[in-house]
C-alpha cells in the first residue's frame, strides 16, 4: 500500500509522514519502510532514502502465488466472448444462492475483469468460480506476454481520457478483494465476494 501511494498520489500535492520506531520494530519492517518511502526523516533532518525502490518493482517482489482453486471448481473454458463469461458468472452466483444484489455486483465485476484481461493480452479468458468458507471466489486467466501493472485499477477513471484499466477500478469497488498476478504464461486475476443467504420471506 505504501509503495502504491507514491504513484497514486503523484501530482495531487498530498504528502504524509509514516512513523516507524527503529528502536522497536523488526529489521525486515524497517527495510521495507526504507524501500517504499523516497525520503527519510530523523529528528529535524530529511534525506533521500538510498534504499528506495521503484514502487512497481517493490510490489512485484512481494507477490506470492495464489492458492490453487479446488479441482471441483466449475470451469468455463477459454473464450473471447465476454457475454459468455458474464452469463457463466450469473449462473454460478445463482447456483451458490448468493444474495441477488451481490450476484449482480459479482457478475459486473467478473465481466469488467475479463474485459481487462482480454484487452491486455489479446487472448481468450478462462474462468473458474467456487465458494469456500462463506466467500465466493472467481479466478480468471489469460495467456499472453503482457504483465499486469501492480497498481492497475486503483486510480479512479478520468472521464476525459479512458485508460485500459478503468473497468478494473469498477471491479475493485464491487468486490471485497481483487488480486492480480503475473504468471508464467500470462495474467491471473482473483476476485472475492462475501456470500449472503437470501432473506427468507413468509
Amino acid at each position: 500500500m505504501e509503495a502504491g501511494l507514491n504513484l497514486l498520489l503523484e501530482g495531487t500535492g498530498i504528502w504524509m509522514i509514516c512513523a516507524y520506531d527503529t528502536r522497536q520494530l523488526p529489521e525486515p519492517v524497517i527495510d521495507s519502510a526504507r524501500r517504499t518511502h523516497p525520503a527519510l526523516v530523523a529528528g529535524t533532518t530529511t534525506r533521500q532514502s538510498p534504499s528506495y525502490d521503484d514502487p512497481a518493482n517493490y510490489a512485484f517482489s512481494q507477490d506470492a502465488p495464489l492458492p490453487p482453486p479446488p479441482g471441483s471448481a466449475p470451469l468455463l473454458p477459454a473464450t473471447l466472448r465476454l457475454a459468455d463469461i458474464r452469463r457463466f458468472a450469473a449462473t454460478q452466483a445463482a447456483a451458490t444462492h448468493l444474495d441477488p444484489g451481490l450476484a449482480s455486483l459479482m457478475t459486473v465485476a467478473v465481466y469488467e475483469t475479463a474485459a481487462y484481461l482480454k484487452k491486455a493480452t489479446g487472448s481468450p479468458v478462462t474462468t473458474r468460480i467456487w465458494q469456500q468458507a462463506g466467500v465466493i471466489f472467481c479466478d480468471l486467466y489469460a495467456h499472453g506476454r503482457a504483465a499486469p501493472g501492480p497498481f492497475d485499477g486503483f486510480q479512479m477513471p478520468d472521464l476525459s481520457q479512458r485508460r485500459p484499466d478503468d473497468g478494473l477500478w469498477y471491479a475493485r469497488q464491487l468486490t471485497t478483494r481483487l488480486d492480480l498476478r503475473a504468471i508464467t504464461d500470462g495474467i491471473q486475476a482473483r476476485l472475492e465476494m462475501p456470500r449472503m443467504s437470501p432473506v427468507e420471506t413468509a
